[in-house]
């Protein structure tokens, strides 16, 4: 059985060499079983792909354009240049970079901690810190008047309430993840850097 070489003109006739999983030339034909599979694959990642577009990029685009009346730009330039509509925007984009600063702020920290953890010994304190995650943001809102909101000040109702309440309930999202991320990275990395 003799070798083909890879710059072996028989091979561009074919197409070029074939490469193996992970580049390396193969030295055998790919079966059909293999290419079966890799149809398979790409079928089911264009599937996921429509499916994600369909339920979670859609309703998006349909609300911004929707939401400007006509869907032309040019009724989107006249509810941006309303007063009111500019002033909602910017209380939301506000609203959303300060919950999301705060979750950041939190959860990463905390996240960080988890991974450093043995897993057997931090499962008990990443439920406790997990709680936040199950109860709705509104039901810690309402705790949140029903705690601060006898004082009769107007903090309790303010922008930096709603940022530290919805923070507070969006950090736990943030602490797994970041700690599962850190738990991915193998230890010989850690140690190098």
């Amino acid at each position: 059985h003799r070798r083909v070489q890879a710059n072996d003109p028989r091979l561009w006739q074919s197409g070029g060499p074939r490469r193996g999983r992970h580049g390396a030339a193969a030295d055998y034909p790919r079966s059909l079983s293999e290419l079966r599979h890799d149809a398979d694959r790409t079928a089911t990642f264009a599937l996921a792909w429509g499916v994600f577009g369909l339920c979670c990029i859609s309703p998006v685009v349909w609300m911004l354009f929707g939401s400007a009346g006509s869907g032309s730009l040019a009724s989107a330039g006249r509810a941006l240049a309303d007063e009111r509509q500019r002033s909602l925007l910017t209380d939301t984009l506000l609203l959303g970079a300060g919950a999301t600063t705060m979750a950041l702020g939190i959860g990463a920290p905390a996240g960080l901690a988890l991974a450093r953890c043995t897993p057997s010994r931090a499962w008990l304190v990443r439920l406790l810190l997990a709680v936040p995650l199950v109860l709705p943001s509104y039901v810690l809102g309402l705790a949140w008047i029903l705690l601060f909101g006898s004082y009769g000040s107007s903090w309790v109702y303010s922008m930096p309430a709603a940022i530290a309440v919805l923070g507070f309930s969006l950090y736990p999202i943030v602490m797994l993840a970041s700690e599962a991320a850190l738990r991915s990275v193998p230890a010989r990395f850690e140690e190098a850097g």
